[in-house]
């Protein structure tokens, strides 16, 4: 430090300032300083008001992403249980109309019409008369498995009447 005092006294001696001449140079150079100091002091404000804006927006924009991604969990975990409840509704329903429609659209071979057997998966005008005439020879059929005793009636055909015929 002692150094740059001594340096800087050294150039004043040489330069032979006088009082006057340094007060004035101080009065030109004041003005073009305390503009540049402005200007600096002006440009540091601005940087730490836009750095604060910038965390301002920043946070507001975390909470805004955090409400909506709260309200969208919200609203999926509400829209998953509702899917739930409809499923397990329509599941209901499917049962309901399975066993219903199972009981009530069977067909009775004991006492069907040609024309009802006819409408059965792989029996046609030919084996619904056989089914009649082996249903009147024999005095109805006792299991839904009998109906194998038909000729031309085997275990492929049975697979596909079996849970649309009844006795």
């Amino acid at each position: 430090m002692n150094y740059w005092i001594t340096s800087a006294k050294n150039f004043l001696a040489k330069i032979k300032f006088d009082r006057k001449s340094l007060n004035s140079v101080i009065d030109h150079i004041r003005i073009p300083i305390t503009i540049v100091l402005l200007m600096v002091i002006s440009v540091i404000a601005t940087q730490m008001y836009e750095q604060r804006q910038d965390r301002t927006r920043e946070e507001t924009y975390k909470n805004q992403l955090n409400s909506l991604s709260e309200e969208y969990s919200s609203k999926l975990s509400q829209s998953e249980r509702e899917k739930s409840d409809l499923q397990k509704a329509v599941d209901s329903v499917s049962t309901n109309t399975v066993s219903a429609s199972s009981n009530t659209n069977l067909i009775n071979i004991n006492s069907a019409s040609e024309t009802e057997l006819d409408s059965l998966p792989g029996i046609g005008p030919v084996y619904a008369k056989r089914i009649v005439e082996y249903r009147q020879t024999s005095g109805g059929f006792k299991s839904v498995e009998e109906i194998k005793e038909i000729k031309g009636i085997g275990d492929a055909t049975f697979a596909k009447l079996k849970n649309l015929i009844s006795i």
